[in-house]
């Protein structure tokens, strides 16, 4: 419910405002402390105890069950599915956050990942403007609406349409005044 670059912005912020991003010592700092650190102007999140709670959970998570190590969430295993299951696991995070860390990781940091056709489309505000105002999914459909229509587009890798769809949603296909209208021969405007 934030921007995206202030989304990617946090975690070097926050290692800037503690002077380090060591998970052993934020599992262990003060709710309250943590929550300070989250609240300085300009805060770093919309909400900030959820996700000062929500990064201490993850940091304490990381050290009990996964030595202290972020990679070793996938160093195991090289299941999709597997892995979105572990991302899921967190507190807060979600089938957008677990499906879009699942494809960063094989599609951008190329970890050799197996079974693409389980990383699902990210469904997110854009993507669901996207696929009702193309016509992909009716009006109210759900968001399992969209990831099946996604499945069912590109079977091989559901969550290929993630960045372009959200680079639509975001740039052209707005919310109010989107920048993809045409006009038939009738003189009807459509989007």
């Amino acid at each position: 419910q934030i921007r995206s670059e202030k989304a990617w912005a946090m975690p070097l912020e926050l290692k800037r405002r503690l002077g380090h991003l060591d998970v052993y010592k934020i599992s262990k700092m003060g709710d309250k402390e943590l929550e300070d650190v989250f609240k300085k102007p300009p805060a770093l999140h919309r909400y900030v105890n959820k996700m000062a709670h929500w990064i201490k959970s993850a940091c304490i998570k990381l050290v009990t069950e996964y030595s202290g190590r972020a990679e070793n969430i996938w160093s195991d295993t090289k299941q999709a599915s597997e892995i979105i299951r572990r991302f899921d696991d967190f507190e807060g995070i979600s089938q957008k956050k677990s499906t879009m860390a699942t494809n960063f990781l094989a599609d951008y940091f190329k970890i050799p990942i197996t079974g693409w056709e389980n990383i699902d489309i990210s469904v997110d505000v854009m993507i669901r403007r996207v696929f009702k105002k193309v016509g992909l999914v009716t009006e109210d459909a759900s968001d399992d609406n969209i990831i099946r229509k996604a499945r069912e587009l590109k079977p091989s890798f559901p969550g290929d349409l993630d960045y372009p769809c959200w680079d639509i949603g975001r740039y052209w296909c707005l919310p109010e005044r989107p920048l993809c209208y045409y006009e038939d021969e009738k003189g009807k405007d459509y989007c």
